[in-house]
């Protein structure tokens, strides 16, 4: 006899997968400049949720009927777009993030020389 330990989504590897992702992308937004935080963390955000909900809908479907086994199909197809949708906003992210670091450190210097010329100290 099986015993229901809850819904099924909840014992997937994929499950557990989405929400671990999910976790590491708001401890990752947090660190983003302002701007970036409310725009691609949002983005982020939303499209790791999208991921969530659309597991939740393809385990719904899993077994019974042959219209319950095409909304499982279509629901699959729509998790790996999603999936491929949120890999490639986390490489723009990535670059993103990166190329604002580089520049972030180049353009330090030169402001903290530009503040002590301002108020007439040396460097």
């Amino acid at each position: 006899m099986r015993r229901d330990h809850g819904p099924r989504h909840q014992s997937l590897p994929i499950w557990r997968d989405a929400n671990r992702l999910l976790l590491e992308i708001e401890r990752s937004v947090c660190k983003f400049p302002r701007y970036h935080k409310y725009t691609l963390g949002s983005d982020l955000r939303r499209l790791v949720m999208e991921v969530c909900r659309c597991v939740v809908r393809a385990a719904h479907f899993v077994a019974g009927s042959e219209a319950q086994h095409a909304d499982h199909e279509r629901a699959l197809e729509r998790l790996v777009l999603l999936v491929e949708d949120l890999k490639i906003t986390i490489q723009l992210a990535k670059e993103r993030m990166e190329k604002i670091s580089r520049k972030l450190f180049r353009v330090l210097p030169v402001i903290g020389d530009d503040k002590n010329h301002e108020f007439g100290q040396r460097t």
